[in-house]
């Protein structure tokens, strides 16, 4: 069996593409339950009620280059 360490040495090795999946694939086994309709419900709102405050000029949009380099500070943080 493979020790944490070798494991993310490993994962390191994959292309961007496949160490996406490999991380949807990690969450997913964390939750794998399906969301409630409840829940569905809620987020399709909650993006429409996202929707119509940027269509109002209510909010502007990020680019999602500066996002994805957000997201990527954050991580590094906790490497």
């Amino acid at each position: 069996m493979l020790t944490l360490d070798q494991i993310r040495t490993e994962a390191r090795t994959l292309s961007e593409e496949e160490r996406a999946a490999l991380v949807l694939d990690l969450l997913e086994s964390l939750d794998p339950a399906e969301p409630s309709e409840d829940v569905e419900r809620q987020w399709n709102e909650e993006a429409l009620r996202r929707l119509d405050e940027y269509d109002r000029g209510l909010t502007e949009a990020i680019p999602s280059e500066q996002v994805h380099a957000e997201a990527v500070a954050l991580l590094q943080k906790y490497k």
